[in-house]
């Protein structure tokens, strides 16, 4: 018996963790496809600086939903791979902002007419589907939004536990001995 199916819902974010792999690994191996020279998880700070504008790290974790530790070590692994080069803010000198090198610009351009192939990709899987996976996506994360998993247990929990207790007369062997 699959793992999921004996599981159940309850193992969602499991299950999601799985999606996830499969779809960074062919990440990768499009990119390969391609000869382009990123790791899926600088994806979405990349795509966030094509636009040429120098960003922020906060800004661009904003942007993209991420953390800004996370997007932090992503900037310094791109930083070595010579994608991203860091420029003063004038408006701002205690601030450092965040643009592609020419060798990023000249990638972005690369990376952009692949995506369409890659979103084309995508539209095949999603006709296949009785689901759309991306509006079932935002309607969990509006949900989410609203109230967390854990909020959810924590009150089933509580109306489980409630649930679960007896009043009954008191009768002297309740009572201690001190």
């Amino acid at each position: 018996m699959d793992f999921f199916e004996r599981t159940g819902k309850m193992a969602i974010g499991s299950r999601l963790r799985v999606l996830t792999e499969t779809l960074t690994r062919d990440a990768a191996s499009i990119y390969g496809l391609y000869g382009v020279d990123i790791k899926p998880k600088w994806f979405p700070v990349f795509y966030s600086l094509t636009d040429e504008q120098p960003k922020s790290v906060t800004v661009i974790a904003r942007e993209i939903g991420q953390s800004h530790p996370s997007v932090s070590t992503i900037v310094k692994e791109m930083m070595k791979a010579e994608l991203i080069t860091e420029v003063d803010d004038k408006a701002d000198r205690r601030c450092t902002l965040i643009t592609l090198t020419e060798y990023g610009k000249s990638l972005s351009q690369e990376l952009i007419a692949q995506l369409r192939d890659v979103e084309r990709a995508v539209e095949q899987i999603s006709s296949e589907c009785d689901n759309d996976l991306w509006a079932a996506i935002a309607d969990w994360e509006k949900a989410l939004g609203r109230k967390s998993i854990l909020e959810r247990v924590r009150e089933i929990k509580e109306q489980r536990e409630h649930s679960e207790v007896e009043i009954v007369e008191y009768q002297p062997q309740y009572k201690k001995a001190f």
